[in-house]
């Protein structure tokens, strides 16, 4: 099956305008790239690393979320 097709009937079954498919990897690499912008220094982004990855793997979205906007700092 094609990937346009693939994503037509996706859509079509969870009826939704818009969806994402996210694999670990691509998160991991994604969130490690932005905390890279955003941590005081290498110390600081490991240690919410450590956490926010933790929480994702649990799927802990909201948990996530919400330490992000009260614990990390620009």
């Amino acid at each position: 099956m094609e990937l346009g097709l693939f994503a037509t009937r996706l859509n079509s079954i969870f009826a939704s305008a818009a969806f994402f498919i996210l694999d670990w990897y691509h998160l991991c690499k994604k969130l490690r790239l932005l905390m890279s912008m955003i941590a005081i220094n290498q110390a600081n982004k490991k240690i919410h690393l450590k956490f926010l990855l933790s929480q994702l793997w649990h799927g802990k979205v909201t948990t996530a979320l919400e330490y992000l906007k009260t614990q990390v700092t620009a």
